[in-house]
């Protein structure tokens, strides 16, 4: 199985995160495959430093990854004394180690889609918000965000860019190949190394959207961005394929 993911290699929580996914899925030889690398912008991070803001939002842990790298102990203590707003457990747990933030709100949505939907029903009330976001990212959120009248401001604190290098490692030709993507960044990245036979899996239902974008045949759908919702996925794709 492969791992399309994209990475961080010098980063402590990305390691966590490869070695979380590995642990959970105990039956499979994985194998992962950076296609996506992320670069900090150190002046969207500046720019930050001058904003007021009474919470903070990432869909990523890549957004506090870039926070963190490029940012003054003054922000990084501002930044900790407010509530969050996440998506996905990566995210929380990420805040939760880096920061010692207690009030974060939001990692059981597990996407974009969902988390709009909890703050149209009063489940979460985001106020005067820093969305820390990349510079592919959807509008989805922003548009969620602007659509229930919630208050924030945008922030590209970090780039995505495709590993021009990126190659999906053939199988022997008994056996099928399962490609696993996180996002669609990564679907762009490699579809045209996808073959009519694998066995594809997305994490997520925008992932799942850009696969069908590119005409990939799409085999199951982890709901949940967790290596829990990932596993329940495979098996299903492994039952189906």
């Amino acid at each position: 199985m492969v791992l399309l993911k994209g990475t961080v290699d010098e980063e402590p929580d990305d390691k966590k995160d490869k070695e979380r996914y590995m642990r959970a899925l105990p039956e499979f030889q994985c194998t992962l495959v950076p296609v996506l690398k992320f670069e900090a912008v150190q002046s969207e991070v500046n720019r930050l430093e001058n904003a007021v803001f009474d919470s903070v939002l990432i869909t990523s842990p890549r957004g506090l990854w870039a926070l963190l790298k490029c940012a003054s102990e003054g922000l990084k203590q501002r930044v900790a004394d407010v509530p969050w707003f996440v998506v996905g457990e990566a995210s929380r747990d990420a805040v939760i180690h880096n920061l010692g933030v207690q009030d974060v709100q939001g990692s059981d949505t597990g996407s974009a889609e969902k988390f709009v939907e909890k703050i149209k029903a009063n489940s979460i009330q985001p106020r005067n918000v820093a969305y820390l976001c990349s510079n592919l990212r959807r509008s989805t959120m922003s548009d969620g965000l602007r659509q229930n009248g919630v208050l924030f401001e945008e922030f590209e604190v970090y780039r995505t860019v495709p590993y021009e290098e990126a190659a999906i490692p053939p199988v022997a030709p008994t056996i099928r190949r399962v490609c696993v993507f996180f996002s669609p960044s990564g679907v762009k990245a490699v579809s045209s190394q996808i073959k009519s036979d694998d066995i594809v899996v997305a994490i997520g239902q925008t992932t799942a959207t850009a696969l069908q974008e590119f005409k990939i045949k799409l085999t199951a759908i982890a709901e949940s961005p967790s290596p829990e919702g990932l596993h329940r996925a495979l098996l299903q794709a492994v039952e189906l394929g």
